[in-house]
């Protein structure tokens, strides 16, 4: 091989489509390497939001059941109507032309109310009344569980929409 060839720049790449040989002396990052440190950055975000929302989930369990009790399934009750507000407020401040607000929505909206929220606790709540015999404590708690929850997304989307607009 020449002296005056660098191995590293004239390295073809394996995939025509792959990222280029760059030299030392350019020191912007290709589209390919742009993609990949967002798609990181992107689940970094949904990931921490998780943890977040998981820690928030148990830790309201904890305190309503400790509060209230658990003869009734008040922790789900609250922690999905909390999140669907939430939900409902992140989504109204949102601006979808905004790719700060897009971060936030992914570990906000994706991450934390993702794992906060709890769907399936709240449908095994329902069945869980209704074999226990309180089958109409059950459909009052389905039927306003989703009443509330969608009053309280509609109340964040409201509140969510003048907080974009301040």
């Amino acid at each position: 091989m020449d002296k005056t060839q660098n191995p590293i720049q004239d390295r073809t790449p394996i995939d025509p489509d792959a990222e280029q040989v760059r030299d030392a002396s350019h020191s912007q990052p290709t589209d390919s390497q742009t993609a990949w440190r967002t798609l990181v950055l992107e689940i970094g975000l949904v990931l921490a939001g998780g943890v977040v929302g998981t820690l928030l989930r148990v830790l309201t369990s904890v305190l309503v059941g400790d509060a209230l009790g658990h003869g009734f399934p008040y922790d789900i009750a609250i922690i999905n109507i909390s999140g669907s507000f939430l939900i409902g407020l992140l989504a109204g401040w949102r601006d979808p032309r905004s790719r700060a607000h897009e971060l936030i929505w992914l570990a906000g909206a994706v991450g934390m109310i993702g794992a906060y929220t709890t769907f399936s606790s709240y449908v095994l709540g329902v069945v869980t009344l209704d074999v226990s015999g309180k089958t109409l404590v059950g459909l009052l708690y389905l039927s306003g569980s989703a009443a509330l929850g969608l009053l309280a997304v509609e109340s964040g989307l409201w509140m969510g929409e003048r907080w974009r607009h301040r």
